[in-house]
């Protein structure tokens, strides 16, 4: 029997079709807060752009069949995603704060 894949994840976004998925919202928050660091330390060095707030959003994807893996190989994840929504946002300064905007893709 194959073994069934989770429908919902949790995302970086950096940009509409730029994200890195995790499977937990807390793996997700830490990376965030990771990246958040390095992002002011490179920019207080000059070597970065602007810090900017990283949301992190509930993604849930469609159920995997044939069909649709094909799909997602062929045009991306955006294909396989049946709503997102925003959870949290780390903002420029470290805090986290809570969102509730709704975006279907």
């Amino acid at each position: 029997m194959p073994a069934t894949l989770p429908t919902t994840l949790y995302a970086i976004l950096f940009a509409d079709d730029d994200c890195e998925f995790f499977d937990t919202e807390s793996e997700a928050s830490n990376a965030a807060m990771v990246l958040n660091r390095e992002l002011r330390e490179g920019y207080e060095t000059g070597a970065e752009e602007p810090v900017r707030p990283i949301p992190i959003a509930r993604v849930e994807i469609e159920p995997l069949d044939r069909r649709r893996l094909l799909r997602l190989l062929n045009d991306g994840a955006r294909t396989a995603v049946r709503s997102r929504f925003v959870v949290r946002v780390v903002e420029p300064d470290g805090t986290v704060t809570l969102a509730t905007a709704f975006r279907e893709p």
